[in-house]
C-alpha cells in the first residue's frame, strides 16, 4: 500500500523518460539554462546524455561567476550514478554550500544523500541525513523540501520506529498543507520552470499525506480511520489534476481497500473486490500493487485453511517482488516470508520452510539494528515474542505428537534452541565488545606499539650496540613522522631508507619491540586509527574503506582483521559507540 516515491516536481524535478533524438553540441551551446535542465529532466535514465547536458550547463556557470548554478550542477550530477558515487557528489554540494543562507542549499545535498542511503538499507544515516536537511528546510523556510522530509522520517518511522510518534510527524505535515499561504510558501521554495505547476504539486502533496495517514492508521489497528481517509482519497482523485497517471491512483484505492479486508477478517468482500479489480485493471502494468494485492489474497486464504491457493497467491506475490527494480518494504516482506514458511511447513516440505524461515532470519537481524537506532525501547519487544512463538510451536508439536512425524517435532525443536542461540550468542558477543570498548577508551594510546627495552636489558644479540642505537632512533623517527601511515612501506623498503640491512631491522624489531615487523608496523597503524576514531570527528565520517587507505591498507578488509586482532572489536563497532557517547 505504502509506495516509497520521490516527490518529482518538489524535490529532484525529474521528468518523463524520452527516446527522443539525442542534442547534438551545438544545440546544447545555443539554449538557456533552463532549456538544458528540462532536457537532463527528459533524458532521465541516459546518464551518459546527462552527464554530457549538466558538463555543459556547469561550464557555462563557471563562465557566468554564477554560483546557484554551479551549485544546481552537482546536485545534478549527484542523481544519476551509483549510490557511491551519488553520495560523493552529494558530500561535495555539501561542502560546496555549506555556509550558505539559501532556500535550498546546502539541505538538497542532504536529501540526495537520504535518499541514497536508502538505497543501500544504510538507515542510520538515511535518518541523520534527513534530519539535518528537515531542520535546514525549517530554518530557510523551505516548504517543498519540508513536506518531502516529513514524508521520508514518518516512512522511516511506521517501519522501523513507534507509530505513535509517526502520526505526529503526520499532522504536522498536513497542517502545512492546511496553511493559507501553502500555495505562495510553495511556490517560493519551487524554481521558476516550475511555478506553473504549483497546483498540481500541491495536489500531489496532499494526496500523499491522505495515503500516509492510511498507512498510519492501519499500522495503529485503526481501520475505520484508515477507510475513511481511502473513501477521501477515492473522492479526491475523481478530479485529480496531475501528470501521475489517473489509473494507478484508482488501483492504490482498491490495494488499500483489500489490505484493509484483510485485518477486517472480510474474506468474502476481499475476494470480490479482487474480482472487481482484475475485471478493471490490467495489474500487470502495475506490479508493485499486484504483488501486493496476491500477498493478502494469499493470506486470506491461508487463515480459511485453503493452503493451495494460498500458496499459488503467494507465489506469484514472491515473482512480483523479485522482478521488482526497488525493495519492497520490510513488514511486507515479513507477511510473505511467514506466510510462505507456514504453508510449506503444513505440506512436510521443510527444506522450503527453512528456507523463507532464514530470510526472516535476516530480516529481523536488520530490524533489531534499525530499531535500535531509532526506537531503541523496542528490542526487547521485539525480541521475546518471537522466542515465547518458538516455543508455543513445540508444546503444540508435542500434543499433536500423534499425528505429526517425530521430524516435524526435531525441526521445531531445532529452530526453537536455534534461535535461542543465535540470540544468546549475539547478545554475549556484544557485551563482550562493549567490554573491550569500554577498557579500549580508558586505555592511554600516547604510546607506540610496545615502548622498547633498554640495551642493558637486553639478551646479548650478534649486532653492535652502535648499529641498535642508530636503527632505535630511525625507528622512533619513522614513528614520530607516522610514515608507517604509507601503503608501500616494506622491511626491505624501510631498512633500505635506514641504511641499514633488513636482518638487522627485523631482529631489532623483534628483540626491542617483542614482535614482527609485520605486527609492529599494523599495531602502530591500528593505535594511529584508535586514537583518531577517539578525537576527531570528522575522522569517524568517514567509511572504513576511507580509514583503512588513510591507514596505510590496501583494503577495509585487511584494516579490520587487524583492527580486529589488536583491540578485540572492529572498527565500525567503535565509530558507532564513541559517535553514540557524543550523543549523549
Amino acid at each position: 500500500m505504502r509506495i516509497f516515491y520521490i516527490i518529482s516536481a518538489l524535490i529532484f524535478t525529474i521528468g518523463p523518460i524520452s527516446h527522443a533524438q539525442v542534442p547534438n553540441d551545438k544545440y546544447l551551446e545555443i539554449v538557456d539554462y533552463e532549456e538544458l535542465l528540462t532536457l537532463f529532466n527528459v533524458y532521465e535514465g541516459d546518464s551518459l546524455v546527462q552527464k554530457k547536458i549538466i558538463d555543459i550547463y556547469l561550464s557555462r556557470a563557471k563562465e557566468d561567476n554564477d554560483t546557484i548554478k554551479i551549485a544546481r550542477s552537482f546536485d545534478r550530477l549527484a542523481r544519476i550514478f551509483s549510490s557511491k558515487k551519488n553520495i560523493s557528489y552529494a558530500d561535495s554540494l555539501i561542502d560546496y554550500t555549506r555556509d550558505w543562507k539559501h532556500i535550498t542549499y546546502p539541505a538538497i545535498g542532504y536529501i540526495i544523500q537520504g535518499y541514497e542511503f536508502g538505497k543501500i538499507n544504510d538507515i542510520r544515516s538515511q535518518n541523520n541525513s534527513f534530519y539535518t536537511a528537515f531542520q535546514l528546510a525549517k530554518t530557510n523556510q523551505n516548504y517543498s523540501q519540508q513536506l518531502y522530509l516529513l514524508d521520508m522520517l514518518i516512512f522511516l518511522r511506521t517501519t522501523w520506529g513507534d507509530i505513535n510518534n509517526a502520526i505526529l510527524l503526520q499532522d504536522e505535515r498536513h497542517s502545512i498543507l492546511d496553511g493559507d499561504s501553502i500555495l505562495s510558501q510553495l511556490k517560493n521554495s519551487t524554481r521558476k520552470g516550475l511555478h506553473s505547476e504549483i497546483n498540481s504539486i500541491y495536489n500531489e502533496n496532499l494526496l500523499s499525506s491522505y495515503k500516509s495517514y492510511v498507512h498510519c492508521f492501519v499500522k495503529l489497528k485503526d481501520y475505520q480511520s484508515a477507510l475513511k481517509y481511502v473513501d477521501t482519497i477515492s473522492e479526491f482523485i475523481k478530479d485529480y489534476d496531475s501528470p501521475l497517471n489517473h489509473e494507478e491512483q484508482e488501483v492504490w484505492v482498491q490495494d488499500a481497500r483489500i489490505e484493509i479486508d484483510y485485518y477486517l477478517g472480510n474474506y468474502l468482500t476481499l475476494n470480490n473486490r479482487f474480482t472487481e479489480t482484475t475485471q478493471a485493471f490490467d495489474l500487470d502494468a502495475y506490479p508493485r500493487f499486484k504483488g501486493n494485492i496476491y500477498l493478502f489474497l494469499g493470506l486470506a486464504a491461508l487463515d480459511q485453511n485453503n493452503y493451495g491457493k494460498s500458496l499459488e497467491y503467494l507465489l506469484i506475490a514472491n515473482k512480483e517482488k523479485k522482478n521488482l527494480d526497488s525493495y519492497m518494504f520490510d513488514e511486507y516482506d515479513k507477511l510473505l516470508y511467514n506466510g510462505l514458511s507456514q504453508i510449506y511447513n503444513i505440506e512436510g516440505n521443510y527444506s522450503q520452510s527453512l528456507f523463507y524461515i532464514e530470510k526472516l532470519l535476516k530480516l529481523d537481524s536488520l530490524s533489531i539494528i534499525n530499531y535500535k537506532f531509532l526506537e531503541p525501547k523496542y528490542i526487547n519487544m521485539f525480541e521475546t515474542p518471537r522466542l515465547i512463538k518458538s516455543k508455543e510451536d513445540i508444546i503444540k508439536a508435542l500434543q499433536l505428537r500423534n499425528t505429526r512425524s517425530y521430524v516435524v517435532i526435531g525441526i521445531s525443536v531445532f529452530l526453537f534452541l536455534f534461535f535461542s542461540a543465535l540470540s544468546y550468542y549475539f547478545f554475549r558477543q556484544k557485551v563482550t565488545y562493549r567490554r573491550r570498548f569500554e577498557k579500549l577508551m580508558k586505555d592511554d594510546n600516547s604510546h607506540r606499539a610496545n615502548n622498547s627495552k633498554s640495551l642493558n636489558n637486553e639478551a646479548p644479540i650478534i649486532i653492535s650496540n652502535d648499529i641498535v642505537t642508530d636503527i632505535l632512533k630511525r625507528l622512533k623517527r619513522f614513528e614520530d613522522n607516522e610514515d608507517f601511515l604509507k601503503d608501500n612501506v616494506t622491511l626491505i623498503a624501510l631498512a633500505k631508507k635506514m641504511h641499514t640491512n633488513s636482518s638487522y631491522l627485523s631482529r631489532v624489531v623483534n628483540s626491542h619491540k617483542l614482535k614482527s615487523f609485520s605486527q609492529y608496523l599494523n599495531d602502530l597503524r591500528v593505535q594511529y586509527a584508535v586514537s583518531k576514531i577517539k578525537s576527531d570527528h570528522v575522522f569517524r565520517r568517514y567509511t572504513v574503506e576511507a580509514i583503512a587507505s588513510e591507514c596505510g591498507y590496501n583494503t577495509a578488509a585487511s584494516f579490520s582483521r587487524s583492527f580486529y586482532k589488536k583491540t578485540g572489536i572492529y572498527p565500525s563497532f567503535m565509530i558507532a559507540e564513541v559517535n553514540k557517547q557524543g550523543e549523549n
